[in-house]
């Protein structure tokens, strides 16, 4: 190729330069290419990674937070049940002791009745039961207690009154149908005449002591009948006593 004749020092010189400038770019852009660029790479994804992290530890720590206030709920509940069981078993033990109470305060203050046979004593687990056969108390065709009947609920009334108990007056007929001709006008069915006569008992021992918000009247029907009856009995009066609640 010929020599341009026109070219002097200067031009060599500007010609140099450029070789060196074109020589940077191309370093520079290798060193883009071949650091930077992947440098870059692989900081975006650490970056990345971190945020993974990041979100991964804040959902382990929010689920940490949801369990441990499960955890305590779960506690709280249970304490609640363990609190409701004792209370429970207090106020079980509580009613036994009370009924116990009861039971040997009728035994004592009725003794010389329940030594004649007049009055029958029953414990059960929730009640004391005492059982009158109801000849004692009523005429076969009255509703009404007789005198004799009269004494009697007032002397069983006067001895219960003080005890801590409610009291449930009860009139059971052991057979099933009413057959006196003058009952069955007014009473054609045993449910009708036992809740006459409890009626009738109830307010003979109210008058007579008995706390009338504590006792009840109860018409018994001739449903459970009584096993250890005697033979002749068409009924009795049974007067419940329930541990009075606080």
């Amino acid at each position: 190729m010929a020599k341009d004749p026109f070219a002097g020092p200067g031009t060599r010189k500007l010609t140099a330069g450029r070789v060196v400038l074109g020589v940077g770019l191309i370093g520079s852009v290798t060193f883009a290419l071949g650091y930077y660029l992947p440098l870059s790479d692989a900081h975006a994804l650490l970056a990345k990674e971190h945020r993974a992290l990041s979100e991964a530890a804040s959902g382990t720590k929010a689920q940490l937070e949801k369990t441990t206030e499960q955890l305590l709920s779960a506690k709280g509940e249970r304490d609640e049940l363990e609190a409701a069981m004792k209370k429970v078993e207090a106020d079980r033990a509580s009613g036994k002791a009370a009924l116990e109470n009861i039971t040997k305060s009728v035994e004592a203050k009725l003794a010389s009745s329940i030594k004649a046979k007049v009055v029958v004593v029953e414990p059960a687990s929730d009640r004391v039961t005492l059982f009158i056969d109801e000849s004692r108390v009523f005429k076969p065709n009255e509703v009404q207690p007789r005198k004799p009947g009269q004494t009697l609920l007032c002397a069983i009334a006067k001895s219960l009154k003080d005890v801590e108990a409610d009291f449930y007056v009860g009139q059971h007929s052991q057979v099933n149908k009413v057959t006196d001709v003058t009952l069955k006008r007014n009473y054609p069915t045993t449910w009708e005449l036992t809740s006459a006569r409890a009626g009738a008992a109830a307010r003979t021992m109210v008058g007579c002591g008995l706390p009338e918000k504590a006792t009840r009247a109860v018409g018994l029907g001739h449903a459970r009948p009584n096993p250890e009856a005697e033979p002749k009995s068409t009924g009795e009066i049974r007067i419940a006593l329930y541990p009075r609640k606080p």
